[in-house]
């Protein structure tokens, strides 16, 4: 019976260890994908794939971001 309660507390315990690794992982991270950066980027990397990417996402000048894809393609990252 001890063994089955000691079982079963271990498996919560751990539950619980998971979960909170994952919440503060989350945590940690919801700044990258909130800042203006990454929302700056999604057009690029759209462009990247060759896809048109979600509706949300509007590229300010789309000829400028054609060409960052470009060179974005051809090794220049800007930086």
């Amino acid at each position: 019976m001890t063994d089955v309660l000691l079982s079963a507390l271990t498996r919560a315990w751990f539950a619980a260890v998971v979960a909170s690794t994952l919440l503060l992982t989350a945590l940690a991270a919801a700044p990258v994908f909130s800042s203006t950066d990454y929302w700056g980027g999604l057009p690029e990397a759209f462009a990247l794939v060759g896809g048109e990417g979600p509706s949300i996402v509007d590229p300010r000048d789309p000829a400028a971001a054609a060409a960052r894809a470009q060179a974005a393609r051809a090794g220049h990252t800007g930086w």
